[in-house]
């Protein structure tokens, strides 16, 4: 295993135990973009350059052309990594499809379709269903300003307009609201296509867990239809930080749950600067080799 510090998207299989899908999850490393703001070059060039899968775009930073130019340039962007896997995060600040005020929610879910279709030839040129992971109750907007039938009914919306764009929509476990709590995120994607991103750092920053109720392996096991992960040790509760872990002990448990689900699309090590991304990484490798 100490091969895989050098390349590990070109490991040898026959250095693999069988069956073992902790050490192949670690082929599905991906980094969020946001650590490169909008500036997509750098972060390919780093893709490719530190042997991750791929990327995962960060939509609050980089802002979708109308002009189908500028689209077609960020495609060709794309195109120079064949290599590389892309799932995006959709734009999370000032958008809320299920917002109590009927105009604010209709804008919001119209903004999202637009991102949706910018991207979809793109989408429809790929093998794959691209990921579209998104928020419900973003940034720590109470559930009092949301209303629970309209957000279901734009969900099952706009999760089919990415399913017929070839891209499959992704409701991400928060913190705090509906999504923070199993039961209530399952119910807002029953009778859809969306599915789930889920937030390891997000899930050990809800109330559930810090009060012990459910620990992450429980969480986890109330959920379905988890198809994407996003990883880090905790998210503090007043600025919305990432943070990192400091050491193995503090994710082991975390990252063995991956074990148990081996077609999840991608690990994205969701961390805001290249130093913290660097050492996390380098703490799963070190620890697993």
């Amino acid at each position: 295993m100490k091969n895989l510090k050098l390349n590990f998207r070109k490991l040898d299989q026959q250095i693999l135990k069988e069956g073992d899908e902790v050490v192949k999850n670690i082929k599905k490393l991906m980094f969020s973009s946001r650590i490169f703001k909008d500036n997509i070059d750098a972060a390919l060039d780093y893709a490719q350059r530190e042997d991750y899968i791929g990327v995962e775009w960060y939509l609050n930073y980089i802002r979708l052309p109308i002009n189908s130019e500028s689209m077609e340039n960020i495609f060709n962007k794309f195109r120079k990594y064949p290599n590389l896997y892309y799932t995006f995060h959709l734009p999370t600040k000032d958008i809320e499809i299920g917002h109590i005020d009927p105009e604010l929610a209709s804008a919001s879910l119209k903004y999202l379709k637009m991102y949706i279709s910018l991207l979809s030839p793109w989408f429809k040129k790929q093998k794959y269903r691209s990921i579209l992971t998104m928020h419900i109750g973003a940034n720590g907007i109470s559930m009092e300003s949301l209303d629970w039938q309209r957000t279901k009914e734009n969900i099952k919306e706009l999760a089919e307009h990415a399913y017929n764009s070839n891209a499959v929509l992704n409701i991400e476990n928060l913190k705090t609201g509906w999504t923070s709590n199993p039961e209530s995120h399952l119910k807002l994607i029953e009778d859809t296509k969306a599915q789930i991103t889920f937030d390891f750092g997000h899930a050990s920053s809800s109330a559930l867990i810090r009060e012990k109720e459910l620990s992450i392996d429980e969480y986890l096991n109330k959920l379905q239809r988890v198809s994407h992960m996003h990883f880090y040790d905790f998210e503090t509760l007043d600025t919305g930080e990432h943070i990192p872990p400091k050491s193995w002990h503090q994710i082991k448990k975390d990252w063995q749950l991956i074990d148990k689900y081996k077609d999840i699309s991608g690990i994205v090590l969701e961390l805001t600067s290249i130093e913290d991304l660097a050492n996390t990484r380098s703490l799963i490798l070190k620890n697993l080799s």
